[in-house]
């Protein structure tokens, strides 16, 4: 969908972290800003009290960078 959206062909409701690099570089414009729904909060869980493997740390510090910190 955010292809079909780049190359013009409407309007799509999309992610932040899918489309927010082409909104901000002027590829995409943020339409009926004022009508968003609610932000959904994004949960890792992790088993307790057991080492993580690296990938996973690596995914969680990614997610944490990109969405910033709620």
């Amino acid at each position: 969908m955010r292809s079909w959206a780049l190359a013009g062909h409407g309007i799509v409701t999309k992610s932040e972290l899918d489309v927010g690099d082409d909104v901000r570089a002027g590829k995409l414009v943020s339409l009926l800003g004022d009508f968003l729904p609610p932000p959904k909060p994004l949960q890792m869980m992790f088993p307790p009290s057991r080492a993580q493997p690296r990938r996973v740390a690596a995914l969680a510090q990614y997610l944490l960078r990109k969405m910033g910190a709620i």
